[in-house]
């Protein structure tokens, strides 16, 4: 089974209007900030890392927003809730919000990576309003060495059932990690 598929049917939710996409971090966001802070991390599980990119998924991409209030790193579908992953911080907070829709009830972690770097992450789970399943929400800062090693690549995997799976940009896109991570700090 494809990568696109499984992430597909793994993280697959209903499709809303164009407007939903920017609203990740207000939905999923930043109220839970606050109270993931005290979540500890781990090491990552003993998975080995790509030595490249993944090879971009149709239709999924990185969609960066900065808004006054709140900064979005979303990688999914544009104009939909179909997002498998996603970033937000209010702006100087020096605080990183992850989140990731999980179908697992026995879930508590979310673990990334890159060529270079990888964690796992302590995660607080709630039941998803949008789609049978739960979300995962984690927190970190700026200066993850994960989180830099991604705004220097410009991709990421995700682990998932014992494998990566890659949350690579489209050929033409830049992602803008470093801009992410910039204004979070």
């Amino acid at each position: 089974m494809s990568i696109f598929i499984m992430m597909r049917q793994i993280f697959a939710v209903p499709r809303l209007p164009a407007h939903r996409l920017p609203a990740l971090g207000a939905c999923a966001g930043l109220v839970l900030l606050a109270a993931c802070a005290s979540l500890p991390s781990t090491t990552a599980p003993n998975m080995a890392l790509p030595a490249a990119a993944p090879a971009p998924q149709d239709d999924y991409d990185w969609h960066f927003e900065r808004q006054p209030q709140t900064v979005q790193l979303a990688y999914g579908v544009a104009n939909s809730d179909d997002i498998p992953f996603g970033l937000s911080c209010r702006p100087g907070s020096g605080q990183i919000q992850m989140t990731t829709p999980s179908l697992d009830a026995k879930l508590k972690t979310i673990t990334l990576g890159t060529s270079e770097a990888s964690q796992t992450y302590g995660a607080r789970q709630e039941a998803a309003e949008m789609f049978d399943g739960y979300l995962l929400h984690a927190q970190t800062t700026p200066s993850d060495p994960v989180l830099l090693s991604f705004a220097k690549l410009g991709w990421l995997v995700i682990a998932h059932e014992g494998s990566w799976a890659g949350l690579s940009p489209q050929t033409a896109t830049k992602t803008q990690g470093q801009d992410f991570l910039a204004a979070c700090r």
